[in-house]
C-alpha cells in the first residue's frame, strides 16, 4: 500500500514539474518572439528606434535569458540608473526619462546604448570595449568619454565642447553643440558626418577625406572654416 501511495506522488510531482517546465518554455518563447520581431523592425542599427515596452516586460526580458533591456520611455525620474547586477547585458533602452547619471561602466558586454532624452550632464562608456553604437542625442552632455571601437554615434544637441573620436568610427551626427574644434583624421571608415549648428572653426581631416561628400556641406556651412590635412599645414577655406 505504501509503495502505490509513493508511486502516485511520485506521479502527481513529476506531472506539476512537466507542467511548470512546459510554462515556462512557453512563456520565453513568447517574450523571445517579441525581442526577434523588435530587433526587425529596427533594422542594421540595433539602437536607432525601439518601441515601447513596460517596465514589466524589460525587467522579464533579462530574467527570461535575454541580455537586452528596454526601460526607455519608461516615466523613469530617479536621478539615476546603475545597471552593476547585470554584467552581461548587451543592449540597453533607456531613452525618453528624466534619468541625471547613467552608470554602465560594469556592463562590459554593451554593444548599443540608446540613452537619448534624458538630462545627462555626463557619460563614460570608455570601459565598454565592444560599444559599438551609442545615441545619447537630446541630453544636457558636456562631458562624453568614449571607446576606441565605436562605429555609430549620435550626440546632437548637446553642450559639447570636445569629442576625442573613435578610430572605427563610420557615422556621427554631432550638430548643435559648442564645438570649435573637430579632428576626424583618424576616422578613416567614416563616411557620414552632420556637425552644423556648432561654433565650428577648425576641421582637421586625413589626406584620405578630402574628397569626401560630408565635406562639401562643411564648407557651405562653415566658409570660413580652417581645414586641416594631417600631418601637413592648415590651409584658409575659400568656399571653393
Amino acid at each position: 500500500m505504501c509503495n502505490i501511495i509513493l508511486i502516485i506522488v511520485i506521479i502527481v510531482l513529476s506531472g506539476i514539474l512537466i507542467y511548470m517546465l512546459l510554462r515556462y518554455e512557453s512563456e520565453k518563447e513568447i517574450i523571445e518572439n517579441r525581442h526577434r520581431d523588435e530587433m526587425t523592425e529596427m533594422g542594421s542599427r540595433a539602437i536607432v528606434a525601439a518601441k515601447i515596452f513596460r517596465r514589466q516586460d524589460a525587467i522579464e526580458y533579462y530574467i527570461l535569458g535575454s541580455p537586452h533591456l528596454n526601460c526607455g520611455h519608461n516615466g523613469l525620474i530617479v536621478d539615476s540608473l546603475t545597471l552593476s547586477h547585470y554584467p552581461k547585458l548587451t543592449v540597453l533602452w533607456c531613452h525618453d526619462n528624466e534619468l541625471e547619471k547613467l552608470d554602465v561602466s560594469r556592463n562590459t558586454s554593451l554593444y548599443g546604448l540608446l540613452c537619448h532624452d534624458n538630462r545627462l550632464t555626463s557619460l563614460d562608456v570608455e570601459k565598454n570595449k565592444k560599444l559599438k553604437n551609442l545615441c545619447c542625442r537630446n541630453n544636457h552632455l558636456t562631458e562624453l568619454y568614449l571607446n576606441s571601437r565605436l562605429e555609430y554615434l549620435d550626440c546632437s544637441n548637446n553642450m559639447i565642447e570636445f569629442l576625442n573620436l573613435s578610430s572605427s568610427l563610420e557615422s556621427l551626427n554631432c550638430s548643435n553643440n559648442k564645438l570649435e574644434l573637430l579632428d576626424v583624421s583618424q576616422c578613416l571608415e567614416l563616411y557620414e558626418l552632420y556637425c552644423s549648428a556648432n561654433p565650428l572653426k577648425t576641421l582637421i581631416i586625413s589626406d584620405s577625406q578630402q574628397n569626401a561628400l560630408w565635406l562639401g556641406d562643411i564648407r557651405k556651412e562653415y566658409p570660413d572654416i580652417q581645414i586641416y590635412v594631417s600631418d601637413t599645414k592648415p590651409s584658409k577655406n575659400n568656399g571653393k
